[in-house]
């Protein structure tokens, strides 16, 4: 399990949480390839972790900041051909 798949669990259970007026301990996630459920403990830290992300990230909106985005690195290695990235970057 990676970090985006348990930060997005989190975040779901919190909504939960919210909308249900209750606490939720205790995730799963389910890998369809493999067809195994996982598992996941949901901690105070691990929502604290959460919306500390989410105040950083709105942080970032309110003073209106941008990244600086590489799209020509990832445009050049999705399309190979020439002809596809000369008509894309039109």
């Amino acid at each position: 399990m990676n970090d985006s798949e348990f930060l997005q669990l989190t975040v779901q259970s919190m909504c939960l949480e919210k909308m249900l007026l209750c606490e939720i301990n205790i995730g799963y996630i389910f890998y369809n390839e493999i067809k195994h459920r996982v598992e996941v403990l949901l901690t105070v830290d691990d929502k604290n972790t959460v919306r500390s992300i989410v105040t950083e990230m709105y942080d970032y909106y309110k003073f209106k900041h941008m990244f600086e985005v590489k799209t020509r690195i990832v445009l050049q290695k999705l399309f190979p051909s020439k002809y596809l990235f000369t008509k894309i970057n039109e």
